[in-house]
């Protein structure tokens, strides 16, 4: 069986509400009662009002009546007892002045006999059956002992009361008490029937709104699980609505009532042509973000209630769409390239291998023309043999084998043979290394290539006289900088400078930089060209310290 729920903080205001609203029902009862019996005595012939002692003691429990509804409000307003408790306590009080009342004004034809029935109301609605039970058995009681004592002279009159209980006759006295039973069993038993259809009320409405809570929880979390942006907005295009996944693709301004038009002219575009199906670019902290929005109209009986922004953000799926598409490009072109470097390279061997045997012929006889003959074919070669094996390296598809290596001791060793290179030696190379051991994952021959093919692109250029290599350690990364003094990139040039076969050089291949871009990649790392402080061009090379 299923255990019933505590009592929530809304049924515990209601129970409050419902126990003002009854001491109010009793002071409005008491005060007309009591404009009943002023009127009485400004139109009888008897002592005049607040003459007589009786008119004292009426006014007295009156005024006992209002101070425990001004005492109950304090209770409930400032939490100063228990409300339940406190407020059984006021019933009894009731019953008690009740009583006293009934016997001063005229014992069973007191007109107060009507208050018995406020805490038999009170307890059938505020507290349990048995209670209700109880009040109605203590109120009839009550009723009866003081309506026939009244009327036996068991009870002492009070001078100047205006109906004696004395002056009622027996069958009167059987009558009254008879059907007042009567009204009060009744009226308990429809006070506790209507209590317990109020608690069965309560109940299916706690666990309505229970459950439509529940819902509605569960329909945030289910949108806010969501990858895509939606937006619910009203026919006038305002937002009512916005998930977690909107806020992140469009920025915090969709949490507030803002209409769908100040987002951005695409969206207004949107809205106002009804487009179903769009997409568009925004700029969000400096990033350009490529949306795919659906725009869907709510209806319901033919009615529009609003629209439903669907908004998905495309910029990573494009991004890995590209690096498919570049990956598929690149496996057809290794392909391609193996195809090619077969039917070249052995037709090339050969040559070289036939001019090698004709200058031993030869001998020393080679001179002049000839001689220069011979040296652009072997030079000619062995460049077309470096094409091609930097297009196989290009085009590889091998990942790298990493191994943890001291990254500062393996560029010092790699400078060190760039050094002996003649293109070093006609100008000024220069490397800063930390002195601590930087460990780094990489792959030594890859990375060596890196290093070769940036510190030669920088001495290759005409108007570099020197070339600055760094390396700093980062808590999660590797930073390796290449500066020359030279002409620097244009910006035209930046944008194309590690795509295959691109080259600002006479003799160059364009396959140097795409090789760093590709290798330096396959390190999960980054590689990037701006402005050197030397003048020329600073190439950035971030590896992390661990592969992802």
């Amino acid at each position: 069986m299923r255990p019933e729920a505590a009592p929530s903080q809304d049924s515990s205001a209601r129970r409050d509400q419902i126990i003002a609203l009854f001491s109010l029902f009793k002071v409005g009862i008491i005060t007309i009662l009591l404009g009943f019996v002023v009127a009485l005595n400004l139109f009888s012939p008897q002592e005049v009002l607040l003459k007589s002692h009786l008119q004292y003691a009426v006014l007295i429990l009156v005024s006992v009546a209002f101070g425990s509804l001004i005492v109950t409000a304090l209770v409930l307003k400032y939490r100063l007892l228990p409300a339940r408790p406190f407020f059984m306590g006021v019933l009894f009080m009731d019953l008690l002045v009740t009583t006293i009342l009934v016997h001063l004004t005229g014992g069973a034809n007191s007109p107060y006999t009507i208050l018995f029935l406020v805490p038999v109301i009170a307890s059938a609605i505020i507290y349990s059956t048995v209670w209700s039970a109880s009040f109605t058995f203590i109120a009839l009681f009550l009723y009866f002992a003081v309506s026939i004592a009244g009327s036996a002279g068991w009870l002492p009159a009070v001078r100047g009361q205006y109906i004696l209980p004395t002056d009622i006759a027996t069958e009167d006295l059987v009558r009254r008490l008879s059907l007042n039973a009567a009204a009060f069993a009744t009226v308990s038993a429809l006070s506790i029937y209507l209590s317990r259809r109020l608690a069965l009320t309560e109940t299916v409405v706690e666990t309505a709104k229970k459950e439509i809570i529940d819902l509605k929880f569960r329909h945030r979390d289910i949108l806010n699980s969501l990858a895509d942006g939606v937006l619910s907005l009203d026919g006038a295009g305002t937002i009512l609505m916005a998930n977690r996944a909107a806020e992140r693709i469009l920025g915090p301004m969709v949490r507030g009532e803002v209409h769908v038009r100040e987002l951005g002219d695409e969206f207004r575009e949107i809205f106002d042509l009804g487009l179903r199906d769009r997409r568009v670019v925004v700029s969000r902290d400096g990033q350009d973000l490529q949306l795919e929005c659906s725009l869907t109209a709510l209806k319901r009986s033919g009615k529009r209630l609003g629209h439903v922004l669907l908004i998905r953000d495309r910029t990573e799926q494009e991004k890995l769409e590209e690096e498919m598409a570049r990956q598929n490009h690149l496996a057809s072109l290794g392909r391609l390239s193996a195809g090619i470097a077969h039917e070249i390279r052995n037709p090339l061997a050969s040559i070289s291998g036939s001019m090698e045997m004709i200058r031993r012929e030869l001998g020393e006889d080679i001179s002049g023309d000839v001689a220069e003959l011979f040296e652009i074919v072997t030079s000619e070669s062995a460049r077309l043999n470096g094409l091609i094996g930097d297009l196989l390296t290009y085009t590889r598809q091998r990942p790298i084998n990493a191994l943890e290596v001291d990254f500062g001791l393996f560029l010092y060793e790699t400078l060190t043979l760039l050094r002996g290179d003649k293109r070093a030696q006609q100008k000024t190379l220069e490397f800063t290394l930390p002195d601590e051991e930087i460990l780094a994952l990489l792959e030594p021959d890859s990375m060596r290539q890196v290093v070769f093919n940036l510190v030669i692109n920088a001495l290759e250029m005409p108007t570099t006289r020197r070339v600055l290599v760094t390396l700093k350690a980062e808590p999660a990364r590797c930073v390796l900088t290449v500066d020359d003094d030279g002409a620097g990139i244009t910006e035209d040039a930046a944008e194309k400078l590690f795509e295959p076969f691109f080259t600002t050089k006479e003799q160059g291949t364009g396959l140097g930089l795409a090789i760093v871009s590709r290798l330096v990649e396959k390190h999960w790392g980054t590689v990037a060209c701006d402005r050197s402080p030397l003048g020329g061009a600073r190439f950035t090379v971030a590896l992390p310290r661990e592969l992802g």
